[in-house]
């Protein structure tokens, strides 16, 4: 039964992928549609639809809005890299076809491990390395450049050029986005959310009122059009986060990229009949094969490091302490979260919100743990153990990554 579960929730995980990827192509579509309308000002219609539909749920967590103290700073600047690529988002839709503009973007996961590596210093591994080196290329050939190389004409005007910028530079933005996602992880997400909602509103009215122009959009059609904007933005947005909550960050990125690049193209030639080129076809072929080597690596990555992957009552039996009634659990956000079981940790509690955070270094002294001591994390929704390795003295350790639907409590590696 447990299989069977198992198996329901890792592909309902993969359907909500592809749909938050269908939502945010209809968005692309709609940006694209309303020319009339600076694509700056359909932004600022996305995140106050963002704002206003994250604020019930931002109020049921009973937290400070603004994030704990520690994190606001990087809420805010998440907001202000979030707001940026929105507005280069929507400017690459409008100036560039569909196709072109969602490879460039969706080459993200790339681009953060390169990030990832230099901040964070990363490992970076064959895989990831022949998936830069896929990605560089096949971006090369969507933005045309080959051509230059082989001397066939080809005829960038002002606006190809201003929009393959805005993808590019939205590319860079997202990836610093994701990487201080990182650093808030232990934030609730509806504060996420609502944080980024109300800094990328500022920035976006700024930024519009400096570069464009705000206009009455025409009467009939264009009103269901910013409402379908508002809807499909806020869908996307929450189809992601219940993906990631069945299913792993690798297989999600993988599949909502292939459906967004994919309806990308089918809009572009079906919608707007504009025939995409063998160069277009051969950048989304390398950045699609780029993605997926990313995601392999990262389940073979979790698989070596989880093996068999415990269940809760397999880790009774085999963890190496004393088991004292239920096996370790960690909590619901907005609760305590507490491990219990070992005889020499009573408990470790951590609310959202509380500023103590607690490194492997501190859990292995405070708890007196001999080498090799092993402490599981129950994966709250699937129910099954990952771990992490303490630097300091090898002791296999707790280890979460996600705080939606998802304990806050969590291990920082050392």
């Amino acid at each position: 039964m447990r299989s069977k579960t198992r198996q329901a929730s890792l592909f309902k995980g993969l359907v909500f992928a592809m749909l938050s990827g269908v939502s945010f192509s209809i968005v692309s579509v709609i940006v694209k549609q309303m020319k009339n309308l600076h694509p700056g000002q359909l932004a600022l219609y996305r995140f106050i639809a963002t704002f206003v539909m994250s604020m019930p749920e931002t109020a049921k967590t009973g937290q400070d809005p603004l994030g704990p103290p520690e994190f606001r700073f990087f809420l805010v600047l998440r907001g202000v890299f979030g707001g940026l690529s929105i507005f280069l988002n929507f400017i690459s839709f409008r100036y560039l076809g569909l196709g072109e503009a969602s490879v460039i973007i969706f080459s993200s996961p790339v681009v953060v491990t390169i990030f990832a590596r230099v901040f964070f210093k990363e490992p970076c591994n064959i895989f990831q390395s022949i998936s830069v080196m896929l990605t560089v290329v096949g971006i090369i050939f969507t933005t045309k450049l080959p051509s230059r190389l082989t001397e066939i004409p080809v005829a960038y005007s002002s606006e190809k050029i201003y929009g393959l910028l805005a993808a590019v530079f939205s590319l860079f933005c997202i990836s610093a986005m994701h990487l201080i996602t990182r650093k808030v992880r232990s934030v609730h997400q509806s504060i996420i959310t609502f944080n980024f909602s109300w800094v990328g509103i500022l920035e976006i009215a700024l930024l519009t009122a400096i570069l464009g122009n705000f206009k009455w959009h025409h009467c009939g059609i264009q009103s269901i059009y910013i409402l379908l904007l508002a809807l499909f933005s806020y869908s996307g947005l929450t189809l992601v986060v219940m993906a990631l909550q069945c299913e792993y960050a690798g297989p999600v990125s993988t599949v909502r990229a292939a459906a967004d690049i994919g309806l990308a193209f089918v809009w572009q030639i079906i919608i707007f009949h504009d025939v995409p080129d063998s160069y277009g076809i051969i950048g989304a072929f390398l950045v699609s094969v780029s993605i997926t080597f990313i995601s392999l690596d990262n389940g073979c990555v979790i698989l070596a490091s989880g093996r068999t992957l415990p269940t809760s009552t397999e880790l009774c039996s085999t963890t190496m302490f004393y088991c004292s009634g239920p096996s370790p659990i960690l909590r619901r956000p907005g609760q305590a979260s507490t491990v219990v079981g070992a005889e020499s940790i009573s408990a470790i509690d951590e609310t959202i919100g509380d500023s103590r955070r607690v490194t492997t270094r501190e859990i292995c002294t405070e708890a007196s743990l001999s080498k090799g001591t092993v402490l599981p994390f129950i994966h709250q929704h699937l129910q099954y153990s990952e771990v992490c390795v303490c630097s300091g003295c090898q002791n296999t350790l707790p280890l979460a990554t996600r705080s939606n639907e998802w304990s806050s409590f969590y291990i920082s590696s050392v």
